[in-house]
């Protein structure tokens, strides 16, 4: 949900660090995807909101993360739709499970997974769903990184200039994968 625009003016000059999409959920959709990575933080109301480390999103007027649950539970219907929810924050335990189970008994064609505390990816909601086969090419600690001593550089600070440098490559080298390939910057070749 990176692609939407920051919910406090002063942190425009940072969207560069925290965005890792520019292509609507729609547009994903239309280039393939049928696996989405939300972040979730909860406002002083215990309201779900789209978050990415210190980044929090606003959605457009007329737009709900019911509606776009909704959408996806709709194409779901048809094809596989997966979506990973993760708690971007180190603090409100329970309202992340509690609204992980309400995800689950509302929008029963989602394959929801994750259930994870970004810090320290302690379990904090077990899904009936098992991750799919997932080859994860967007984060700075995948060997692929590791490997070549670029990683938080490019892809913590710069994640639009880490996409455009390797993930045409990771699309060719995983052409044939019987699963998902996570990218950031669907889109970029």
């Amino acid at each position: 949900m990176t692609y939407l625009k920051p919910s406090n003016v002063l942190l425009y000059p940072f969207r560069f660090i925290a965005r890792c999409q520019k292509l609507s959920i729609d547009e994903q959709i239309n280039h393939g995807v049928r696996l989405f990575d939300f972040r979730i933080s909860f406002d002083k109301k215990g309201n779900p909101i789209f978050t990415h480390g210190l980044m929090k999103f606003k959605l457009p007027k007329g737009t709900t993360m019911h509606s776009i649950l909704f959408k996806l539970d709709c194409l779901a219907c048809k094809e596989d739709v997966w979506v990973r929810i993760i708690n971007e924050k180190d603090k409100d335990y329970e309202c992340f499970s509690s609204y992980c189970n309400a995800l689950e008994r509302s929008y029963k064609n989602i394959k929801f997974y994750g259930g994870y505390n970004k810090k320290g990816w302690k379990l904090l909601y077990s899904f009936k769903n098992q991750q799919p086969n997932v080859i994860d090419k967007y984060a700075s600690w995948n060997n692929d990184v590791l490997n070549r001593g670029t990683g938080w550089l490019f892809d913590d600070i710069w994640p639009w200039i880490y996409a455009k440098l390797n993930n045409k490559k990771w699309r060719k080298k995983y052409a044939n994968f019987d699963g998902f390939l996570m990218q950031d910057f669907i889109g970029i070749l």
